[in-house]
C-alpha cells in the first residue's frame, strides 16, 4: 500500500511543468529538457529546479541531492559519429 500512496500523493508533480516532459517511475522522477542552445538550456534546467522545488517544499518533500544526476545527450549527425568512430 505504500509505494501505492506515494504515487497517488506525487502523482500531480506532472502539473507544475505541464509544458516539459516529466517521468515518474516508483520514486524516481525523471525531467526532460530539450533546446538547440546551451543556454536556454541553462536557463530552463534553473526554471525547472527552482519550481519543482517550490512544489517539493509546499508537498513536505525533498530532494535527494546524493542522489541526483543531470545527464546530457548533445545533438550529433551521422557524419560526427563517423568521424569521431574514425578519426
Amino acid at each position: 500500500m505504500g509505494p501505492l500512496l506515494f504515487l497517488l500523493y506525487v502523482n500531480d508533480i506532472s502539473r507544475v511543468l505541464p509544458s516539459k516532459n516529466v517521468k515518474l517511475f516508483a520514486d524516481d522522477t525523471n525531467l526532460f529538457i530539450s533546446v538547440m542552445d546551451v543556454n536556454k538550456l541553462n536557463q530552463k534546467c534553473n526554471y525547472c529546479i527552482e519550481t519543482l522545488n517550490r512544489w517539493f517544499i509546499a508537498n513536505r518533500l525533498h530532494v535527494n541531492v546524493d542522489m541526483t544526476n543531470i545527464m546530457v545527450f548533445p545533438k550529433t549527425t551521422a557524419n560526427d559519429i563517423c568521424v569521431k568512430l574514425l578519426g
